[in-house]
């Protein structure tokens, strides 16, 4: 929710149905789920339309992940769903 957020901040999504999309901004080379990273590896590459908008996106991306020690462990398939009989 925090990176899809600070992509609507940077004008790249809507937070109304009239609001317009500006495909010049966002996010590439984002920095997978339990990537083994270290203070000098980028957590994205930001395209914004100026540098207040990018150093904006930068902070909410950053608070957006969260680091730790190990990688989080989740299940290959959380929840199955299917119909009963």
């Amino acid at each position: 929710r925090g990176v899809g957020m600070a992509v609507v901040a940077l004008g790249g999504g809507r937070t109304t149905p009239t609001d317009r999309i500006d495909h010049r901004v966002g996010f590439d080379q984002l920095l997978g789920l339990g990537t083994t990273a270290d203070n000098r590896t980028p957590i994205a590459r930001i395209h914004a339309r100026d540098e207040a908008s990018a150093i904006d996106a930068e902070n909410r991306l950053r608070a957006a992940y969260r680091f730790g020690a190990t990688a989080p462990t989740f299940p290959l398939i959380p929840e199955r769903i299917a119909p009963t009989e």
